[in-house]
């Protein structure tokens, strides 16, 4: 059997099996097709048609041409095919209300082409502005479309375990992109369905590190929103259970140490500005707070 009619096996049957498929679809990057000549990957395709239910089959087809355009470095292309692949495992998901919910064998799924379709609309915009071009479609947010139709599903009345496993997720990935877009009117009603579901959410056991991004993003939107001490409190908890990983601290500790200023008037201790090298920027920050001097503030926080 050859490498390509044996992945495909594979797949299949953890479909009809109703296993789990992120080893199949784990980061493009590190997928298993890469041992397989891409010139075979088109007649494997009618393969997959053949064996598996429609939306399945298209979803796998699509992640194959997403992947065979990244590897000639098309990002552009590779999206679009990503995203398509996106579309029909949305139809699938979509699909999981009681009684059909299917547990938790696609939500690791879900997270990969998430992840992948990500990587792959930041590049296809690097890609565009580094040739010039006039963009119709800024591919970041045009992915964002897409993940608003899973979290609705997992917003909705009646939410599976698996969809509220999947909607702290989806919601990260989506505040990501809205903060780096500087779209936060669009976070509100993402926290707020978040919010209404709260006692649901408090008998699911989340993975920690989503969990500290959820709070890394609810502190910085409560900073927006003016409400000081709940963007210290969730700042405070991302801070504490963010496993030590400097770059990651060190990003809570640039909104978190302002709101502590602002709040208590505290200033940071040197030791820790020193461990996470922010001395230099923190001491101009509030030397221009203590001075009350806007300009000097504003000026200084772009900086970071």
């Amino acid at each position: 059997m050859s490498d390509l009619s044996n992945y495909l096996y594979q797949i299949s049957n953890s479909i009809q099996k109703r296993q789990d498929l992120s080893p199949f679809f784990r980061k493009t990057e590190n997928s298993i097709t890469s041992a397989i000549n891409l010139n075979t990957l088109k007649a494997g395709f009618s393969q997959i048609r053949n064996k598996l239910d429609e939306n399945y089959a298209e979803m796998i087809v699509e992640h194959f041409e997403s992947y065979k355009f990244m590897c000639q470095q098309d990002f552009v292309q590779a999206y679009l095919h990503q995203k398509s692949s996106f579309e029909y495992f949305a139809a699938i998901f979509k699909e999981s209300t009681p009684p059909n919910d299917p547990q938790s064998w696609l939500v690791k799924v879900l997270f990969v082409l998430i992840s992948d379709m990500n990587i792959f609309a930041r590049k296809a915009d690097e890609e565009e502005k580094r040739k010039g071009k006039t963009r119709a479609t800024d591919y970041l947010v045009d992915s964002c479309t897409e993940l608003m139709t899973i979290f609705r599903v997992c917003g909705q009345d009646r939410t599976t375990k698996s969809q509220m496993v999947a909607i702290l997720g989806v919601a990260n990935n989506l505040f990501k992109c809205y903060f780096s877009r500087n779209n936060l009117s669009t976070c509100k009603s993402l926290f707020e369905t978040i919010t209404n579901k709260a006692n649901e959410l408090m008998k699911i056991s989340f993975p920690q590190n989503q969990v500290v991004t959820y709070k890394y993003y609810e502190g910085k939107y409560a900073i927006f929103e003016g409400q000081f001490k709940k963007a210290q409190a969730s700042l405070i908890y991302a801070f504490d259970h963010c496993p030590p990983h400097q770059k990651n601290k060190r990003l809570i500790l640039l909104h978190l140490i302002p709101v502590e200023f602002f709040v208590h008037g505290k200033a940071p201790n040197p030791k820790l500005l020193e461990k996470y090298r922010l001395s230099e920027y923190f001491e101009a920050v509030l030397s221009a707070a203590r001075n009350g001097n806007i300009a000097e503030f504003n000026l200084a926080v772009q900086k970071k």
